[in-house]
């Protein structure tokens, strides 16, 4: 009696469907490109970066969490940064250099750093030569150097790889690998996390031959504008910030990058001798 019901129970319900209706089952929707996906997410950003913007938003609001760097501390782990972004000459950009967040922001042409003790020496450093003719050059606006079109076209160069889904803090991501044609290390990719939802980052890794580092994007927002405070923050007070000159910040910034990048090779160097890479 068991197996009679069970082979008349789809007869049943075949009767009572209706008759030129049969039952068909949707194929689930084709996954986007991976270049696709890559495009959508950055072309807010490339809008804002244009000379002639045709989007609603004018400026861009980042927080970010430090998850994981085998170049980093372990302290410096769970760092918070950001980059606040208005063009075409405001920006504040909190960042880890030299075991600490360190601050830089820039309005117009006036620039100030923070903390002002890991940033004194540095900057007495620069001002020790004069400053070349380039130096004193006003800094340039925070545009793209190329039109739109060209930027796009040079856009196909870039190689883009689907590395599949995933779900980050309840949002479904698709994942795309991406590694630029002038990249200097022949293994190094970075991974970027798209939400499906809203197109926005998620999560950014940078795997290399001798290093990775993974970051997660606790929000991200285009907007028409930012408020005068965020580039005047509360959470940097003034007695921790050190002025800059505009004809000191280009070299300033170059000297902290090539400390930066030799912190991070020596870094890397003693855990790989000490048996701790990957």
């Amino acid at each position: 009696m068991v197996r009679f019901r069970s082979l008349l129970t789809p007869v049943l319900l075949a009767a009572l469907l209706p008759a030129g209706n049969p039952v068909t089952l949707a194929e689930p929707p084709a996954p986007p490109a991976p270049r696709d996906t890559l495009r959508k997410t950055m072309e807010p950003l490339i809008d804002i970066l244009s000379r002639d913007p045709v989007g609603p938003s004018r400026a861009l609001a980042l927080r970010a969490t430090v998850t994981d760097s085998s170049a980093q501390k372990p302290e410096m782990i769970g760092s918070h940064l950001s980059l606040y972004l208005q063009p075409s000459d405001k920006a504040l950009f909190q960042f880890l250099a030299l075991d600490s967040v360190v601050t830089v922001c820039r309005q117009g042409q006036t620039f100030w750093v923070a903390p002002a003790a890991l940033w004194q020496p540095l900057l007495a450093q620069v001002e020790a030569k004069p400053p070349t003719k380039a130096d004193k050059e006003p800094i340039a606006p925070v545009r793209l150097k190329v039109p739109v079109s060209l930027f796009w076209l040079l856009f196909r160069l870039v190689s883009v790889k689907d590395a599949g889904v995933g779900e980050l803090n309840g949002a479904a991501c698709h994942k795309v690998d991406v590694k630029p044609p002038d990249s200097d290390d022949p293994k190094g990719y970075m991974r970027l996390w798209v939400r499906d939802d809203t197109h926005a980052p998620a999560r950014l890794e940078w795997h290399g031959t001798d290093s990775h580092s993974t970051i997660t994007v606790d929000d991200a927002k285009f907007v028409a504008a930012l408020p005068p405070e965020t580039f005047d923050p509360p959470g940097v007070p003034a007695e921790t910030r050190l002025s800059v000159p505009a004809d000191r910040f280009r070299p300033l910034m170059e000297l902290i990058g090539k400390k930066e990048e030799a912190r991070r090779k020596q870094m890397l160097k003693a855990t790989k001798e000490a048996g701790g890479g990957r």
